[in-house]
């Protein structure tokens, strides 16, 4: 069984990862597995699109005070490390999409390696 462009996107993904969804499974159908990539792929980018605003001032969870636990301590300011976290959501969302043949603007399908080619030929019979 294999998605369509007509499949809709899973419950939950924001804005950019339906975008996402829609864009990728109007490329070409995914399999059962690459499927599940694909869902995993549209979180993490509403997960950066969420790291983007916190990098922004947008959101408000970049900084939080914590109270003192005792009387005369400091207030102890808390920044996020939403900086870090989104660089490494990026690497990730980078790896599921070249693991998916999806990060080439217009391929339809993953590029074939030097194995693929060879049971192509054997396939075909083709002399190599």
């Amino acid at each position: 069984m294999t998605a369509k462009s007509s499949a809709r996107a899973p419950k939950g993904l924001g804005e950019r990862g339906r975008k996402l969804w829609r864009d990728v499974t109007a490329v070409r159908e995914f399999g059962p597995g690459d499927l599940v990539l694909v869902e995993e792929a549209c979180r993490t980018a509403d997960r950066l699109e969420k790291l983007d605003q916190l990098l922004r001032g947008d959101a408000e969870d970049w900084v939080r005070v914590r109270e003192p636990r005792h009387e005369g301590d400091d207030l102890v300011l808390v920044i996020d490390s939403a900086l870090s976290e989104a660089r490494q959501q990026g690497n990730a969302l980078r790896q599921m999409l070249t693991s998916l043949g999806l990060t080439k603007v217009g391929t339809e399908q993953p590029a074939k390696d030097g194995l693929d080619e060879l049971a192509s030929r054997r396939a075909n019979r083709i002399p190599g």
